[in-house]
């Protein structure tokens, strides 16, 4: 039996109730560094329309392209054409009352 090579690029996906900020940024940062074909990706279950300026800002000023990251629905990566992850890590503010998605 063969076993998948642990070294093998990875694909993550940050999953969050909005992607409005952190899953975002954590998409970015995680682009920025990953390094080895690895890639990572960000989603909401209730995207916004926009993300905070904010969140770019604080991501151009540490030289972290943002070209491209937009909020993005969950369904653009379910389906049959969809592509496995390796990793879904989900971001929540629990202090603020957000529910994590499961």
């Amino acid at each position: 039996m063969l076993y998948p090579n642990p070294f093998s690029p990875k694909q993550a996906l940050f999953l969050c109730r909005v992607n409005g900020a952190r899953s975002l940024m954590a998409e970015a940062i995680t682009n920025a560094f990953a390094g080895d074909g690895s890639r990572a990706y960000s989603a909401g279950l209730e995207p916004i329309e926009f993300a905070p300026k904010l969140a770019f800002k604080v991501l151009e000023e540490r030289s972290i392209p943002t070209i491209g990251l937009r909020p993005k629905d969950i369904r653009e990566f379910t389906g049959p054409q969809a592509k496995p992850f390796d990793f879904v890590i989900t971001t929540c503010g629990l202090k603020a009352g957000e529910v994590c998605p499961t």
